[in-house]
């Protein structure tokens, strides 16, 4: 441990009966400062929204958003056709190749799940009628 000289102190100079007490100062100093440096690090805590609407507003779909997301649903649920036919064709003709996964797309089919479960909970906290009514389109 890097202790200054006892009779010295880096921010003024500060003079001590003895050793010991300057270590203790010095040590009490180095440990406020690292608990006010914490501090000041966490982030800031949101403010409560005022009503439950205001917090679920961000989470409802517009018809246009709900659209989207389901044009978007069907299009993940070919390529994951097109992914287990590749996969498929690739075992039954023994041809060697590496499977094709497609990461991207079955999480962003869980993140489009997950996007309208909380549009749904919020419609119905509002006593609104959700405007995608089930998670997984008909394919």
């Amino acid at each position: 441990m890097n202790i200054p000289s006892w009779k010295v102190c880096p921010q003024t100079v500060r003079f001590y009966k003895t050793k010991a007490q300057a270590k203790a100062m010095w040590g009490i100093g180095k440990s406020l400062a690292r608990a006010m440096d914490a501090k000041r690090r966490e982030k800031p805590l949101a403010a409560a929204p005022d009503s439950e609407e205001a917090a679920a507003a961000p989470r409802l779909l517009d018809a246009h958003q709900a659209d989207a997301l389901l044009k978007r649903q069907a299009l993940l649920a070919e390529i994951r056709k097109i992914k287990t036919e590749l996969n498929r064709q690739n075992v039954v003709f023994e041809l060697g190749l590496p499977p094709v996964l497609l990461y991207e797309a079955d999480a962003q089919a869980a993140r489009i799940d997950d996007l309208i479960r909380a549009a749904q909970t919020a419609a119905r906290r509002n006593g609104t009628t959700p405007v995608i009514e089930k998670i997984n389109p008909p394919s």
